[in-house]
């Protein structure tokens, strides 16, 4: 998705150190902070842990106002790729399809994030005819009792009807003709999933998924550390993603077995053996507007509420958190800003490291 223009405004940028020179390569979007689910390692909604995301609170849908704005500067800054998610269910915003229209009008990539629960046959015909491009639906369970210990609170019976829904969403796919949205299964891996990786491999082709997505819990600095994957069963994990490997490679569906393993292998402590370089390639944008570098860093570098996202993404607070992302030292000290552990975007990182570990002489250089 990253085109030959955003590759070079990409290194012009880190060759300068701290100034953007074209804009990010994707978008999360927080769309609602309601939701209709208690996962147990949701950093917004478990009952097992409280870690309220910086801004205005009280907000709970984003300003369809707002969002068209941002998609109007993000077209113009180049950006290819939006994610539309929450701190909640995307599906509760009562203008979420308005806005899927709205920033596929802009030329965007559009993901959209769901936890499955409201895709009734009304709104799988709705998103077929969107022109969303890809569907990624979280299920943190392969079976009922999974789901119980999961998402206490909700009947175990939802598991059955969230496959139905991915069921049926397939085969009105089939009957419009249409190849898109994809449709990907994700599922966080927890303590009580660990030893599900195959089934669950066997879940999203019998559900006639396009793919599946795997990746570990993050622990939400330690507060749901009871519910993640123990270290003595990381392998046990590991050793089952060679049957996942082959299961969907033999069917030609997407799989991201080498980012999970990459993710283990890196382990927690990612900012001791890479630098972020989020801060040149993606931004999150919450509910009120409040601009943050990811969804687990609480740092606030501007708010849509009074500033157009174009001055915010080089703004004084943008460029000093690019400085300081790029050192150890720097990381060390937003670590009570950001949670790297199990960093989501690892594998896009590793891939600008590649080669931006060359450019400090470079850049002195040419200085």
């Amino acid at each position: 998705m990253v085109g030959f223009r955003q590759k070079t405004r990409l290194l012009a940028g880190l060759i300068d150190g701290e100034a953007a020179r074209g804009g990010p390569v994707y978008v999360s979007v927080d769309v609602t902070r309601r939701c209709n689910l208690r996962c147990v390692g949701c950093r917004f909604h478990s009952p097992h842990a409280s870690l309220p995301s910086p801004g205005d609170q009280s907000v709970r849908d984003m300003d369809l106002g707002m969002f068209g704005r941002l998609c109007v500067e993000l077209e113009r800054l180049g950006t290819g790729s939006m994610l539309l998610l929450g701190e909640g269910e995307p599906l509760l915003h009562p203008s979420i399809l308005e806005m899927i229209a709205i920033a596929r009008r802009a030329g965007f990539c559009v993901t959209l994030f769901t936890n499955g629960t409201m895709l009734d046959r009304d709104r799988i015909a709705a998103l077929i005819g969107s022109g969303l491009d890809n569907l990624q639906v979280s299920l943190w369970a392969s079976s009922r009792d999974e789901y119980a210990v999961s998402y206490p609170g909700t009947d175990p019976a939802m598991f059955d009807r969230v496959v139905a829904a991915l069921q049926q969403f397939a085969a009105r796919k089939a009957e419009a003709g249409s190849r898109t949205p994809r449709v990907v299964l994700h599922s966080t891996m927890t303590r009580f999933n660990a030893r599900s990786a195959v089934t669950l491999a066997d879940l999203a082709i019998r559900a006639h998924c396009d793919g599946l997505s795997l990746w570990p819990l993050r622990t939400v600095k330690g507060q749901v550390e009871p519910m993640a994957v123990a270290q003595d069963a990381e392998q046990d994990l590991l050793g089952s993603l060679t049957a996942v490997r082959q299961r969907l490679d033999g069917l030609s569906l997407e799989h991201n077995v080498g980012q999970l393993e990459l993710s283990y292998r890196v382990g927690r402590e990612v900012w001791r053996k890479y630098p972020c370089y989020i801060g040149w390639i993606h931004s999150k944008i919450r509910a009120d507007g409040t601009v943050v570098p990811c969804s687990d860093c609480d740092l606030v570098l501007g708010s849509l509420g009074g500033t157009g996202f174009t001055e915010i993404w080089n703004g004084a607070p943008y460029r000093q958190f690019r400085r300081q992302a790029r050192s150890r030292a720097g990381l060390s000290a937003l670590a009570g800003s950001c949670d790297c552990g199990f960093c989501c975007h690892l594998e896009n990182n590793t891939r600008v490291h590649r080669f931006a570990r060359w450019l400090p002489p470079l850049a002195r250089t040419i200085r």
